[in-house]
């Protein structure tokens, strides 16, 4: 039997738990891409550092009803096009793995989620 082995780019240990998030190589190149989203998000790749600061360190928490997902918050002054908008890290499971499933910008928070922290 072979087992299959993902590459890990990254290991963050996020804000609440101090749980360990695991970004893949594969789905790093599948959010920047596009490929599993149908929309690509470069930032993930152009603003690797907040992705980091988000879960890291995270303005808030909120949970996604509809997932049942996490979904860590950076807000940030901006720059060029991103003006006064904030980076959103959704993290779900996989197994027993906190993984990261998307990273992108936005204006705010979706309107069904709840802040679980602070």
């Amino acid at each position: 039997m072979i087992a299959f082995l993902r590459k890990v780019k990254k290991v963050f240990t996020e804000k609440i738990q101090s749980a360990k998030v695991y970004l893949y190589e594969e789905d790093y190149i599948n959010i920047r891409d596009g490929v599993s989203h149908s929309v690509p998000h470069p930032e993930i790749e152009t603003d690797f550092d907040k992705v980091e600061k988000a879960i890291e360190n995270p303005n808030f928490v909120s949970e996604d009803p509809d997932y049942k997902r996490k979904c860590y918050y950076l807000s940030f002054s901006g720059r060029g096009d991103y003006i006064n908008q904030s980076m959103r890290v959704v993290v779900g499971r996989a197994g027993e793995r906190l993984i990261v499933i998307n990273a992108y910008f936005v204006y705010r928070r979706r309107s069904n989620e709840k802040i679980i922290w602070p």
